[in-house]
């Protein structure tokens, strides 16, 4: 007996809480949505074909000589998606401020292209470039590609 009470009595919540449920729940009619439609519309970059500098190679960037190369210098060296240069393409058209390899390195951001940091951050990068890439207090982020 005690059995079929405690049946009735979880029933009767259930009824309860159900019609409480049902009666919150709010309809919106289709006049109050807001409509959203963005377009990206990106260009791929034109310019001077990016070249391989290699090993033993010296290449000036903005009056700063880098020895033994390793690096790709030009104004189009496209990525993988073939809609964007590369992050780390130097390219010698973007300005420069001068810099020591270890300055404005909470400027780069998390994933630093070369052709977004600021002006600072490029100029400190290509003063690292001269160091042998060997300057222990240089930012992480230079010694990643920019």
């Amino acid at each position: 007996m005690e059995f079929l009470v405690g049946i009735l009595i979880c029933y009767v919540i259930y009824i309860v809480y159900k019609k409480h449920i049902s009666t919150d729940k709010k309809t919106y009619s289709q006049e109050n949505l807001t409509e959203f439609q963005f377009e990206i519309i990106q260009t791929r970059p034109s310019g001077k074909p990016a070249k391989w500098y290699g090993f033993k190679e010296d290449i000036t960037v903005n009056n700063i000589t880098i020895k033994d190369g390793l690096i790709y210098v030009g104004e189009v060296l496209l990525d993988l998606d073939e809609y964007d240069n590369d992050a780390c393409l130097i390219n010698p058209k973007l300005g420069i401020l001068p810099a020591k390899s270890w300055e404005h390195g909470e400027l780069l951001g998390y994933w630093p292209r070369y052709s977004r940091i600021p002006e600072q951050c490029r100029g400190a990068y290509l003063n690292w470039l001269t160091t042998n890439r060997s300057e222990p207090e240089a930012n992480i982020g230079c010694q990643s590609s920019p």
